[in-house]
């Protein structure tokens, strides 16, 4: 399974998460309209996501794992490597990513997308 795959499994397991093309060809899984992960296409490994500010020095010393170059200020790491992380290792984070952005969400649109 390639990573694209790879992350539209867990992405689209979470309630409410649309998946569309952002910033003219980059996957993006949003929830509430809010990007909670994105990828290149075209590069081999290339994924961002929001993570936990407390985690977010532990994570950037994983090989392959920087901070994301046009999300920095709101604590988001850039992956390019597929086996920076455990198979569960990258449901936690994804998943992770999920909550921090329906945590920003307001009580209605949580209501609005069934998640509230």
């Amino acid at each position: 399974m390639d990573i694209q795959d790879f992350l539209a499994t867990i992405c689209l397991q979470l309630p409410a998460t649309v998946s569309s093309i952002k910033f003219e060809h980059h996957i993006a899984y949003t929830v509430g309209g809010k990007i909670f992960c994105i990828t290149d296409p075209d590069m081999a490994c290339s994924v961002s996501l929001k993570c936990n500010p407390e985690k977010f020095d532990e994570l950037t010393q994983h090989n392959g794992v920087t901070q994301a170059p046009y999300f920095a200020r709101g604590q988001w790491i850039h992956i390019e490597q597929l086996q920076s992380f455990t198979v569960r290792e990258w449901q936690l984070l994804v998943t992770e990513s999920y909550q921090l952005v329906v945590q920003k969400l307001t009580k209605s649109q949580k209501l609005a997308l069934g998640i509230g």
